[in-house]
């Protein structure tokens, strides 16, 4: 490995645009990994460095970012280990490159065609990293440097590859520390869906979100999916006489009215 990636201070640029072009253009090998263990490791030494080139596909720390993630679910890498390669990324990586890391989990999940057939091992494993990460967030004092990562657990909840109750119970995790999450639009969507099951997790979710929301127009694209949130959550109080529900309820149009949603008008006669 060396005559590709000389040791040699010297050769330093030919060093980096064997790796750059490596990381940027190839997929993750589980059969090379190990032989290219070091230079993970170097390079995740070397976050944040800007690189000598003009980047066109994705920058190298976003790519490194990918592959570990994908040597991840594969079991090439663990967590826990001492000084272990993921462990040593999280605690270099910026706010928005943790974010990407997850974010790229999610987005690899969604985009899969037959996610009922993902081995239970995978699903475990990502259960774990998700999991740590989350704790992680919630110990740390400054919970707005986790924003990005936990946004992205959106991405994992529509994806619908976990157990719906496991999700759902995430996402209200997620939601309770910072109120805006990627693919919100589809997260409300998936909510709507499982409302009839978990009501009280759906309108707590809800009502999150709008609490939050910073922008009049996002509210606009999953309205209608809210409007089915709320409904069902007042039909699950109406037979549960759960005080809870309606308080979320009540909270949740009178906020949507505030911010000048009037269409949910209607549903404070039912609530």
């Amino acid at each position: 490995m060396t005559s590709i990636f000389p040791l040699d201070p010297i050769l330093r640029d030919f060093r980096d645009a064997a790796w750059h072009t490596y990381i940027v253009f190839c997929a993750a090998y589980d059969n090379v990994f190990e032989s290219l263990r070091q230079e993970y490791v170097r390079a995740i030494d070397l976050i944040g460095v800007p690189a000598k080139w003009k980047q066109i596909y994705g920058g190298p720390d976003q790519r490194l970012a990918e592959h570990l993630m994908t040597l991840y679910w594969r079991g090439q890498l663990k967590l826990g280990e001492p000084e272990g390669v993921l462990q040593h990324f999280f605690s270099k990586a910026d706010e928005r490159l943790a974010g990407h890391a997850i974010g790229f989990v999610g987005r690899s999940l969604n985009n899969q065609k037959e996610r009922d057939n993902i081995p239970p091992a995978i699903i475990a494993r990502l259960r774990k990293l998700w999991e740590e990460r989350l704790t992680v967030a919630k110990k740390d004092t400054r919970r707005s440097s986790h924003r990005n990562e936990l946004a992205a657990f959106g991405w994992w909840f529509v994806s619908g590859a976990f157990d719906e109750d496991w999700a759902a119970r995430q996402l209200e995790a997620v939601l309770a520390i910072t109120p805006e999450v990627e693919a919100d639009d589809m997260v409300v969507e998936r909510l709507a869906k499982i409302a009839a099951a978990m009501p009280i997790t759906a309108i707590r979710c809800l009502n999150f979100m709008v609490k939050g929301a910073r922008d009049y127009w996002r509210i606009l694209n999953y309205q209608e999916e809210a409007r089915e949130i709320i409904a069902k959550a007042i039909v699950s109080e109406l037979t549960s006489g759960e005080p809870e529900i309606k308080t979320l309820v009540e909270d949740t149009i009178s906020r949507l009215m505030a911010q000048g949603h009037l269409g949910f008008r209607d549903l404070l006669s039912t609530a």
